[in-house]
């Protein structure tokens, strides 16, 4: 099983692979950006950095992904799933590979789940 090295070719997003695995973790785990900013102890804008790829995140950063998912930190930076339970490896995989070559979940359906949308603050005046 070939591994890849940790910089990727893109000059704009050099840790881009390492940011898709770990953006295949949250999906797997079910978690949003604030909940997986909050398990890895870093702000909601510095998960964003690193789930794009343009930084490499500390190992013990990634240790709380580790303990609780049973990912590797070797998956995590290169890719080696050896060390991964075939099961986890399967759906981290679909997660990963649902991301297009920016790191971005690929193109959603239109409309927003209900209940998202956005309501009028002001109160609706008797005429």
């Amino acid at each position: 099983m070939a591994t890849t090295a940790i910089r990727s070719s893109n000059p704009d997003r050099p840790y881009l692979e390492v940011g898709q695995r770990i953006e295949a973790v949250r999906l797997y785990a079910g978690l949003t950006v604030i909940e997986m900013a909050a398990l890895m102890k870093i702000g909601q804008s510095r998960y964003t950095v690193l789930q794009y790829g343009r930084a490499l995140p500390d190992a013990e950063k990634l240790e709380p992904l580790c303990l609780r998912y049973g990912v590797t930190l070797d998956w995590l930076y290169r890719g080696d799933m050896r060390l991964l339970p075939y099961a986890l490896v399967e759906e981290l995989e679909r997660h990963r590979l649902s991301l297009n070559e920016h790191g971005h979940p690929h193109k959603r359906p239109p409309g927003r789940p209900a209940g998202t949308g956005t309501k009028s603050k002001r109160a609706d005046k008797p005429a």
